[in-house]
């Protein structure tokens, strides 16, 4: 954060920043999160998750029976 603050010549040393520096935080608190957001969308437009959770469902279903095996076979042993 500190290095988003330079760039836009943040100094704490003034009880009062200029406003370029005012407008500046303004304009990065905005655009960060829509820069994000916008990324974020079209990796989800993008990503198919549709197609993969069934298999994804199924992976995680095996493995969880897989551990729940191992932890009642450890359990069995004490």
């Amino acid at each position: 954060m500190g290095w988003v603050l330079s760039y836009v010549n943040y100094d704490a040393s003034l009880e009062v920043q200029p406003q370029e520096t005012l407008e500046g935080i303004l304009n990065i608190n905005f655009l960060i999160p829509l820069i994000l957001s916008i990324i974020g969308l079209v990796l989800s437009l993008c990503g198919n998750l549709d197609k993969i959770y069934p298999q994804v469902m199924k992976d995680l279903t095996v493995r969880r029976a897989a551990e729940a095996a191992k932890l009642q076979a450890e359990s069995a042993q004490n």
